[in-house]
């Protein structure tokens, strides 16, 4: 071999060394953003699964201490009553239900015989102590269940069935043919509830299963979040061939891009951004009545997702999403053209009547909002007949200034203004002069307390008060009795919302509901003024 020969030799395998070193390390950094990418949306299943549980956690404590004011210690048609109602009135919960020496004597369907037994009653938690939590394999229907209990005395006990459904709700879509498994534990270890990937995690002491947990720190629950190596791997080679086939510079481009669409798949964002492409959100309409003439004299447009497997999806299940991917605001305009659609012809037949849209914390700063509120309703309705609700939250984060201006250039446009979950965010009462607000908005847990709990109620008659001093309109949400609507109208609050009238309505049913409403009220007042 000539020494010409022999340089072109150590060119050429230079060239393919230092050519193959960076794709080798490119393919070692694709394999570690695949193990921590893994690590990171296995924290965010846990996360997401224990604020769910949370959730349904604290709506059953609190409804677990209405119960134990409102029932009997036997199955008497009072406490038959209120068990019914708490099932009724709560999404969560498959059946309420009163315990006696560790059998399920009766539950809001009436009394149970033969009584089905606890599996122990070392469950029960001790009377006066926080309620406590478990799993029980069967009751009622058969069907797993998860249980808050709570004692009232030794051996008499309350008890809320939960759905394992309910906890996997938001997630089960995902987990579709996806090696995770999801597991609800008690404090100790031991399993109350699995969905999604269906595997022995006691064996995971093997390096084929990663886990991540989280603890919840208000009730004594772990939420663990277990996959295969086999998942990791699989999101790897989504990425890994991107390095390895291109250069250095265009690879770290494309492995960006594809590690975008890898996570694009998994995420709850691209569901969101699916269902607005195949027109699965709906608007409905809360009716509000004017409590002097009973007239529907209003609606509050809210969102919807009529999902395809879940049915109808309230915003609580997925708008904060939204708001943190940035499609909040599309969403949001949306919203408005719909209304603009669905209310316009409604609106110029009623005099009067107006529309309320809430607004998003994203959409409140966003440049467009001005422009899209103008091109929206510029053609079919009134400026004046639009409210725009802001939450009261909003008004502590953000740009103070840049705030003000925005809620200026707002009523710039003609519309009005309703401060919404009033008394919920602790902020200064100097922001409800400030901003110049229509109306103010009492939020439905102080409407939920009266009857129930004095001291809450009592904030309602400081809302109103304060309201008055600053002349603004009060509307009470969340009125489901005529307890609530009694006191409230005491007060002089003239517009209310709630079940007690209506629930929120599809367009189609919203416009018979107003015209039945509108007929009802004109016939009242011809008896009126007959009498007269």
């Amino acid at each position: 071999m000539t020494n010409r020969q022999r340089r072109r030799l150590l060119v050429t395998l230079g060239g393919i060394g230092t050519g193959l070193l960076p794709l080798l390390l490119m393919t070692a950094i694709s394999y570690w953003q695949a193990q921590r990418d893994s690590d990171i949306q296995r924290q965010g299943y846990a996360q997401i699964t224990l604020d769910r549980s949370e959730r349904i956690f604290a709506s059953a404590d609190q409804m677990l201490h209405k119960l134990a004011d409102q029932v009997e210690p036997q199955c008497s048609s009072k406490t038959i009553a209120a068990l019914a109602r708490a099932s009724y009135d709560s999404l969560y919960f498959k059946a309420a239900g009163l315990i006696d020496n560790g059998a399920l004597q009766c539950t809001g369907d009436g009394a149970l015989k033969p009584a089905p037994m606890l599996r122990s009653t070392d469950i029960l938690p001790a009377p006066g102590a926080p309620f406590a939590i478990s799993e029980q394999e069967s009751l009622l229907t058969g069907d797993p269940v998860v249980l808050a209990l709570y004692s009232l005395q030794k051996g008499l006990a309350l008890a809320l069935l939960i759905s394992p459904a309910q906890f996997s709700e938001v997630l089960q879509p995902l987990l579709k043919d996806q090696q995770v498994s999801i597991q609800l534990l008690n404090t100790d270890g031991t399993s109350m509830l699995q969905f999604g990937w269906h595997v022995d995690v006691q064996r995971g002491a093997s390096a084929k299963l990663k886990s991540a947990t989280l603890r919840s720190q208000r009730y004594p629950v772990m939420v663990a979040v277990t996959t295969s190596r086999a998942w990791m791997l699989k999101t790897w080679r989504h990425s890994a061939p991107l390095y390895a086939s291109l250069g250095l510079a265009i690879s770290g481009l494309l492995f960006f891009l594809g590690n975008k669409l890898v996570l694009r798949q998994f995420s709850l964002d691209a569901e969101l951004r699916d269902a607005f492409a195949n027109s699965e959100f709906q608007v409905f309409y809360q009716p509000v009545i004017d409590v002097r003439s009973g007239a529907c004299v209003g609606a509050e447009a809210l969102l919807r997702w009529q999902h395809p497997h879940r049915g109808l999806v309230m915003p609580d299940s997925f708008f904060s999403i939204a708001e943190k991917t940035g499609f909040a605001v599309p969403l949001t305009s949306w919203v408005m053209r719909r209304v603009a659609q669905e209310m316009t012809a409604l609106l110029n037949a009623n005099a009067g009547f107006h529309v309320s849209l809430n607004l998003s914390a994203r959409h409140i700063l966003d440049p467009s909002l001005l422009d899209t509120i103008r091109r929206t309703f510029r053609d079919g309705i009134p400026p004046q007949r639009i409210i725009f609700e802001i939450t009261e939250q909003e008004l502590l984060r953000g740009d103070h200034d840049a705030l003000l201006a925005v809620v200026q250039h707002l009523r710039d446009t003609g519309a009005k203004l309703a401060l919404d979950d009033f008394g919920t965010g602790y902020s200064s009462l100097k922001y409800l002069t400030q901003f110049r607000f229509d109306y103010l908005k009492i939020d439905k847990v102080f409407i939920q307390a009266i009857g129930t709990d004095p001291v809450t109620a009592g904030l309602v008659d400081v809302i109103v008060d304060i309201a008055k001093r600053l002349q603004l309109q009060v509307i009470a949400e969340g009125i489901e009795t005529t307890e609530q609507l009694d006191y409230v109208r005491n007060l002089g609050v003239h517009l209310v919302q709630g079940w007690l009238f209506s629930k929120a309505l599809p367009s189609p049913l919203f416009h018979k509901y107003v015209t039945r409403r509108q007929t009802e009220s004109r016939t009242q007042a011809l008896r009126q003024d007959a009498k007269v």
